[in-house]
Formats: C-alpha cells, structure tokens, sequence
C-alpha cells in the first residue's frame, strides 16, 4: 500500500539484539551453575562441561535430550546431556560439548562472552 509506513518496515529496524540463552526445553531459558572449558594447548580439541543444578526444564513433562545454546549469531545443539542422581536423589544435569576444531572452538568463546555478559558469570582459570 502506497504512502503507508508500518512502524518496522525498514530491515535495519527489524534486526534486534538477541540475549544469549540456554535452552533444555523451547523457550524456558536456563542458567548454569557452573561450566568448565577443557583442552590441550597442542590441539584443538576442547570440551566444555556444563552444569546445573535445578532446572527449570525439569519441572515439565518434557525429556531432556539436548541442550541448545543461542546467540545472535545462530544455535547449536549439544547432544550429550546427563542427569546426575546422588544417594538415588536427582541432583542436577551435566552436558558435554566437544569441539574438534579451532573454528568450534572461537565460536563456543563468542557465545560463552556473550552469555556470561548476560548472567554475570566470570572467566577464570585454575
């Protein structure tokens, strides 16, 4: 329609800044208790253990099968997720990334800066 203009119909003010999130279950965001990075400095190949201690998925009817990790730049699925039982009592879910490349590798930092920008977790080494 000629002459009308919809309050977002330029493309620049389509593109809005997406919050890094974790998802167990399609929109119910997560927070991790803690993650831990892995990996030589003679190889490119690292892992990234993520932990959580309660949640929120756990409380629908839903399984969890993966952990999708999302960012402006896109997602990825992690595949690799256990539920974690002590005295036989749920105590929370470990999830596994491996990265067999550098690329991988620079592209889990960018989304692990991004997130912990948005939780206010911390970078630090042992």
């Amino acid at each position: 329609m000629a002459g009308v203009n919809f309050p977002y119909n330029e493309p620049s003010q389509l593109r809005y800044a997406m919050v890094a999130t974790i998802q167990f279950v399609a929109g119910i965001n997560e927070e991790a208790s803690g993650i831990k990075i892995r990996g030589s400095r003679n190889s490119p190949r690292k892992t990234a253990i993520f932990s959580f201690q309660q949640p929120k998925a756990r409380k629908t009817n839903i399984r969890i099968e993966r952990m999708r990790l999302m960012d402006d730049e896109g997602s990825f699925d992690v595949t690799d997720v256990r539920a974690q039982f002590l005295n036989g009592e749920f105590s929370g879910v470990e999830c596994v990334y491996e990265m067999l490349t550098q690329m991988e590798f620079d592209r889990f930092m960018r989304f692990m800066e991004r997130y912990a920008q948005e939780t206010g977790m911390e970078f630090g080494q042992k």
